[in-house]
């Protein structure tokens, strides 16, 4: 399953009108295109189908491949959705899975759980799990629940953010164990975080129960990410603590107020790391 994004071949193609897949806003009626003819003689006409956001109540499912695997995110403007996920594998080259372009409903978070979540890519946006709420002010619900969940990303665990994108983004993880990979080197390109907003670190509110983070530091945002462009450096992530979070960072690294720093690797732990058996290992 791919991002949500449409491709052409599938979402888009020569028996779709514009209006059907959600592409006039791109279109510049002032402007001489190719086609433009064709385009003016159907243009007022009502739409015969339209494209619309599936959403997937998904229990015991393996997606890996592509762009990114369980992904859900709305291609135009925000609109309050929901998904759950639950006791799934999701592996993808930039995430492992995510929700975005999304407004919050107060009762109805969208959630994660018992999953695990892989990203294999180190370029540029690319994360365990991404998210991006699109709330216009601050809220004091979480968008996105993560329960029980192993988030695993060379980079980040988890990434919230995107550059043209500036709306405020909840998230509640418990019992969760986030790993960024590069974690043992301090020269060259470190990591940017367990936790990293893209932008600025004040866009985003976590919330940490009973959780174990690893990697070369917690959190962080803006900056220099590998692979892409760089941003100003952004202000910190705000944070809620509840139970035992525990850290365990470099040696060069400071950890959060009121988080218990691990001096010792936590192999227990790291377990969880490696995806289960396919449940449906036939090809």
């Amino acid at each position: 399953m791919e991002k949500g994004y449409g491709s052409w071949g599938r979402e888009y193609g020569p028996e779709y009108w514009p209006q059907e897949s959600g592409l006039v806003r791109l279109i510049k009626g002032d402007k001489e295109f190719l086609n433009k003819a064709a385009w003016l003689a159907i243009k007022d006409n009502p739409p015969r189908d339209l494209m619309v956001c599936l959403t997937i109540d998904a229990e015991e499912a393996d997606a890996t491949g592509g762009d990114a695997g369980f992904f859900f995110d709305l291609v135009g403007n925000p609109e309050p959705f929901s998904v759950v996920v639950e006791d799934c594998v999701s592996i993808g080259r930039a995430f492992g899975g995510g929700v975005a372009n999304v407004l919050s409903r107060p009762d109805e978070p969208s959630v994660f759980r018992r999953s695990k979540l892989w990203c294999l890519d180190w370029w540029g946006d690319a994360a365990g799990l991404y998210i991006r709420a699109e709330n216009p002010e601050p809220r004091d619900y979480p968008d996105v629940v993560i329960e029980d969940c192993t988030l695993v990303g060379p980079d980040n665990a988890l990434q919230v953010g995107n550059p043209g994108f500036e709306g405020y983004t909840r998230v509640h993880l418990k019992n969760c164990r986030l790993f960024s990979l590069n974690f043992s080197q301090p020269h060259g390109q470190p990591s940017t975080g367990v936790i990293y907003h893209t932008l600025d670190g004040r866009l985003l509110h976590v919330e940490l129960e009973d959780c174990l983070l690893s990697g070369f530091k917690i959190f962080g945002s803006g900056g220099k990410q590998y692979g892409a462009g760089e941003h100003p450096e952004g202000g910190p992530i705000s944070y809620g603590l509840k139970g035992n979070v525990r850290a365990y960072v470099h040696y060069t690294q400071t950890v959060p107020e009121g988080m218990e720093r691990l001096r010792f690797w936590p192999v227990a732990d790291f377990e969880h790391v490696l995806p289960p058996e396919c449940h449906n290992p036939q090809p």
